[in-house]
């Protein structure tokens, strides 16, 4: 997690966590410190907070397990398939707490649109399927992703479709400047379908529109010499 945030996954987490405890929630963020942001600064967003160094998080597993307990959540959210099989699922299970995953993808769809080899695909796909199985509901970003989900083999009872949001109050929409025929594209570039999108865009679409693109988000140093 870095504050401010820098990509899509961490402003969902970020802005929703921010917008439950406005609400009135007591939310609890148990969280891995990689030294990406300052512990002041998460501890400003995030008043109850543990963060552990990796070798506790992902190894002293039995630790976490306790100091969760000690926190008597009703709902243990964790936001990718892979947590649920390192972890999640073992504390939903042995603190007997429903647990709840974030699926923001639809991976091995990702893999297959990627051209990956067949097993990895079918791996990562086995891997979601697992989650989906071990889990008790499971949040997704988009109807195609919920379909995907879906054909994976997970209950469509367990599947909540929550789309991302905007705070309002911070992001406040003004009218485009037509005249400027300037777009943009935000994305963070080492995301392979974000880059393909914004290469489809330079190739295919900028050469009829007459009109300036300009990307913003993380880039490759390849990406950013190929298109400067």
């Amino acid at each position: 997690l870095e504050i401010p945030p820098k990509n899509g996954v961490t402003f969902r987490f970020y802005y929703l966590t921010k917008l439950l405890i406005k609400k009135g929630l007591n939310i609890t963020v148990f969280l891995c410190d990689r030294g990406w942001t300052s512990k002041a600064k998460l501890r400003k967003s995030f008043p109850n907070m543990h963060l552990f160094s990796p070798k506790f998080f992902y190894k002293r597993t039995s630790f976490v397990e306790d100091v969760i307990k000690s926190e008597r959540v009703d709902i243990l959210q964790v936001n990718n398939s892979a947590s649920v099989l390192l972890f999640g699922a073992r504390y939903s299970q042995n603190l007997h707490i429903p647990l709840l995953t974030e699926m923001h993808d639809c991976d091995a769809t990702i893999k297959k649109t990627l051209k990956a080899m067949q097993s990895d695909i079918h791996l990562t796909g086995f891997v979601q399927y697992a989650a989906g199985m071990l889990s008790h509901q499971i949040i997704c970003m988009t109807n195609r992703d919920r379909h995907e989900l879906i054909n994976l083999g997970i209950s469509k009872s367990k599947i909540n479709l929550i789309p991302n949001g905007i705070d309002a109050d911070y992001f406040f929409y003004s009218t485009p400047n037509l005249k400027k025929r300037r777009l943009v594209f935000l994305g963070n570039m080492f995301y392979l379908p974000n880059q393909n999108s914004a290469e489809l865009l330079i190739k295919k679409v900028m050469p009829r529109v007459k009109a300036q693109l300009i990307c913003i988000g993380m880039v490759p140093d390849s990406f950013k010499k190929k298109y400067k």
